[in-house]
């Protein structure tokens, strides 16, 4: 279950989770780089690359080494969605345009215009006319978070 959300939140989790699939230099990230990346199976410690569709920067929560978080929803090989946490350190976020997925991420199914957990259907996700991520649970919205990329 995707558990940390904070962004601009009226109520949140405070779980934390990490990935470090992306790196940075300061606190507030201004702008996203990408970076096409080859890797070969053996390099990888997660179950395979996907497609970046987005990311989106958390600027209400840290992870707990201090970096900053930020989520990225990716698509497989399988066109099968997920949505990730990445930290990074500085205002700068660097993403990889072919990210690995992490064992930990989210699988989602998309469903209109929202994105609903497929361990959770109360767990939903929605990017609004403005580009930022809205995330929701059962009790209503927990964040909303500015897209970088």
């Amino acid at each position: 279950m995707f558990g940390m959300v904070a962004c601009k939140q009226p109520a949140a989790s405070n779980q934390e989770k990490s990935d470090s699939t992306a790196t940075a230099t300061q606190q507030q990230p201004q702008s996203a780089d990408t970076a096409a990346h080859d890797h070969t199976h053996e390099d990888l410690t997660v179950h395979e690359t996907g497609h970046l569709l987005g990311v989106w920067y958390d600027d209400a929560i840290k992870a707990p080494d201090g970096q900053s978080v930020a989520y990225e929803i990716v698509s497989d090989k399988k066109q099968q969605i997920f949505i990730q946490v990445i930290t990074f350190t500085g205002t700068k976020i660097t993403v990889n345009d072919i990210p690995p997925i992490s064992p930990t991420a989210t699988a989602l199914k998309k469903t209109g215009n929202m994105y609903v957990s497929k361990s959770n259907a109360k767990e939903f996700y929605k990017v609004d006319k403005n580009g930022d991520l809205l995330i929701y649970d059962e009790t209503g919205l927990l964040a909303q978070c500015k897209k970088i990329l």
